[in-house]
């Protein structure tokens, strides 16, 4: 029977992991299944290297035995200091400080090597945003916000709390017709008169105020108030101005009490006025235009009335930022029952309302907006040409697709990535209209794969962004919503998904640290005038010059080790690919079902033609042997059709393609085990046939992989 002779080369992966293809119609350049790997920009993959502590690493104990709740935070040029990043252990309520331009920031605590106690904090989740050199901590378990700051000379961390005010421009229920002038007053209309700017004075007449009238209508000619002038220019049934009191915003029924006892006539009885307290507490927080927004609220009103404020769309931004005293202050500066300035001015503070959000779970600052996010969609937040301004904003929903969890939101650049109940979202901006748009990544590439993920996966993924290698990277687990086993990756530029497993032993990953992609050494250099030493007395005069060196990731883990309860940081750099130093995993990917354009005749291919990167670089000598450094393996396995498992018969028997084609005779220890071939091509004989065919390449223990590509001729049948 006549024979029909083709080949084919496959020299790229750059698709990455593709799940949403028939067997039909899988893409070139992409695979079907894989993991632990290292997807490469020039289109071929490598295993990624294991999991271990960082080099000269540090276990730190903080004393609160099993099971406590950690969390990674970056704190850069902390106390406005160039050569400060810090960054954040969250230990349950202690925090920690490492120094994060140190190789090891595990080893080199900051703070003076004490962890900072934080009343009140618990097992809540927590935020953290940088504020000129400080950073604010919200929290649900804080009764208030908290704010850090550093002081470089002394290595000092110190707290103080932030207490948010609001204008109270709701009241409280009165009973009152709005322009109704009551004959009695009660405690509550009391209130509601004074803040609207009304004196205990001005109020006293025969027939009470109304909320519709306004007190400056009452002064006449000569600045006297009076009854009559009130009644002839007082005919407006709308509400008057209110907000004259400042009020805190959790516990506004005992703000209210004591704001007006302090104007209330000697000897007057405070009001009684309802509780009116704010149980939830603020959660999220975020810098933009010189701010900062709260909120977050899982609003929860005790005794309260009808005009209690629901916080649950509600986001508080500050004044803008001078100094420490501006962080609380989410008020209009001006009273707006004054009749001289009652005017709202750019630079003051307020809360916006979003009445559809269900419930807000992250703020993200990017570009010229506010993005926030919420189970329900997002929003974002901007001003005009000039910026965000108090008198000048605007609120913009841009999607219905909400966010599982804020802790899966990642800004890359001017993008943001996320995950939501159906898949995973970048959001972009238009260059022309700098609208924000959405689109689903995962749609047409691994939405099945998505599908499969727990609830829990969903809920609980945390998100970073590596900049140098220019991916987004987030850790989950579908079994446990603290013990990280699994990484998936977005390869930005080449718009690729490629996962990795870890497994949780003794030690397993809590979140990620993100570096900054330097480390700083200093030098201390003699000072010199003109060509002579100085001195002070008899001491040389020495400066300190910090010395940059470029970092090799920009990424490691928070790690906790459940046998010492304690917390420290490993990274993927264990060359002799074992997580913890001891776990074998294997690195693999099955490739796509290759039909040779014809799934009709049944195909052979004769060989297998491994095109993989050489990665021996010497020998060492162990027990009086030389041993390869950093050997390499390449196994591979034909499964033919689209068989999934060896009961069909249709899987060949796995063959080693990394191999020399001559044996390297080494010089002695020293040998580099130069070959002069960067690349190691081998021809493998490739059993079986079948309409389909597809690959397994995996790894073998303890060594290395880099796979280019590889090729293969077949023949097929004349005829069907």
């Amino acid at each position: 029977m006549t024979r029909v002779a083709s080949e084919k080369q496959y020299n790229s992966f750059v698709k990455g992991l593709i799940t949403e293809a028939s067997p039909l119609t899988f893409p070139e350049n992409a695979f079907l299944d894989g993991d632990n790997i290292v997807l490469n920009k020039d289109g071929s993959f490598a295993r990624r290297l294991g999991i271990e502590y960082e080099p000269d690493y540090r276990l730190i104990n903080p004393g609160l035995g099993v099971g406590y709740t950690l969390g990674f935070y970056r704190w850069d040029f902390a106390g406005n200091d160039p050569h400060s990043y810090l960054g954040i252990i969250r230990a349950r309520w202690n925090l920690y400080f490492v120094d994060l331009l140190q190789a090891s920031p595990s080893n080199h605590l900051k703070n003076n090597g004490a962890g900072l106690y934080i009343p009140g904090l618990n097992n809540g989740t927590l935020e953290v945003t940088r504020v000129n050199g400080g950073v604010v901590l919200v929290s649900s378990d804080l009764a208030s916000p908290v704010y850090l700051t550093y002081n470089p000379t002394t290595d000092t961390v110190t707290r103080s709390d932030i207490s948010l005010k609001v204008r109270d421009f709701w009241g409280v229920v009165d009973g009152e017709r709005v322009d109704v002038r009551p004959s009695t007053l009660s405690d509550t209309h009391k209130y509601n008169l004074m803040n609207q700017g009304w004196s205990e004075t001005n109020m006293n007449l025969v027939d009470y105020p109304s909320n519709a009238d306004i007190w400056t209508l009452g002064k006449d000619t000569s600045d006297d108030f009076s009854k009559a002038t009130l009644l002839k220019n007082s005919t407006d049934t709308a509400p008057a101005p209110k907000g004259k009191y400042i009020i805190d915003i959790y516990d506004r029924g005992s703000s209210r009490i004591a704001e007006s006892y302090l104007r209330l006539n000697t000897g007057s009885p405070a009001l009684v006025l309802p509780d009116d307290t704010e149980s939830g507490r603020i959660q999220l927080v975020a810098t933009y235009a010189g701010r900062v927004f709260y909120a977050g609220i899982d609003s929860k009103v005790t005794n309260g009335d009808t005009k209690s404020p629901d916080y649950g769309g509600c986001i508080f931004f500050s004044k803008t930022v001078s100094n420490k005293e501006d962080l609380g202050i989410c008020y209009q500066e001006a009273d707006p029952t004054s009749e001289y300035i009652s005017d709202i001015i750019d630079t003051d503070g307020g809360y916006i309302n979003i009445l559809g959000a269900n419930k807000i779970v992250k703020l993200v600052a990017a570009t010229n907006s506010l993005v926030v996010f919420a189970g329900n969609g997002a929003w974002r937040i901007y001003g005009s040409d000039s910026g965000f301004k108090a008198t000048d904003y605007q609120v913009e929903k841009i999607t219905n697709v909400g966010v599982t969890d804020g802790r899966s939101v990642v800004v890359a650049g001017d993008n943001i990535f996320y995950w939501s109940r159906d898949g995973i979202y970048i959001m972009t901006q238009d260059n022309v209209s700098g609208q924000r748009i959405v689109q689903n990544l995962s749609l047409t590439t691994i939405q099945s794969f998505y599908n499969n993920l727990s609830t829990s996966a969903r809920h609980n993924a945390k998100g970073m962004y590596d900049e140098r290698a220019n991916t987004v990277r987030w850790l989950y687990s579908n079994e446990s919503e603290t013990e990280y086993d699994k990484e998936l990756i977005l390869d930005i530029t080449l718009q690729a998904f490629y996962t990795n497993s870890i497994e949780t032993t003794t030690d397993y990953i809590v979140d990620y640290v993100t570096l900054p992609n330097f480390v700083e050494n200093i030098n201390e250099v003699d000072i010199y005038a003109d060509f002579d030493p100085v001195y002070v007395n008899t001491d040389m005069v020495v400066a300190e010059v910090y010395i940059p060196e470029n970092r090799d990731t920009q990424f490691s883990f928070l790690t906790y080790n459940r046998a010492t309860y304690s917390w420290t940081i490993s990274r993927y750099s264990n060359s002799g690919f074992l997580d913890w130093t001891t776990i074998d995993y294997s690195s693999y990917i099955i490739t796509g079902h290759e039909l040779f354009s014809d799934f009709m005749r049944k195909k052979q291919a004769t060989y297998l033609m491994m095109m993989l990167e050489r990665t021996e670089t010497g020998f060492n000598i162990e027990d009086s042997y030389l041993v390869t450094e950093n050997p390499s393996s390449c196994f591979v396995q034909s499964q033919w059709n689209w068989t999934d498992s060896a009961a069909s018969g249709k899987w060949g028997t796995p063959f080693q393609a990394y191999r020399y084609t001559r044996p390297y005779n080494p010089s002695g220890a020293n040998d580099l085990y130069e070959t002069g071939d960067r690349v190691l091509v081998t021809k493998n004989k490739l059993r079986g046939s079948g309409r389909a065919l597809s690959l397994y390449i995996y790894s073998e223990t303890g060594k290395d992989m880099k796979v280019y590509g590889f090729a293969l001729p077949v023949t097929g049948n004349s005829k069907v």
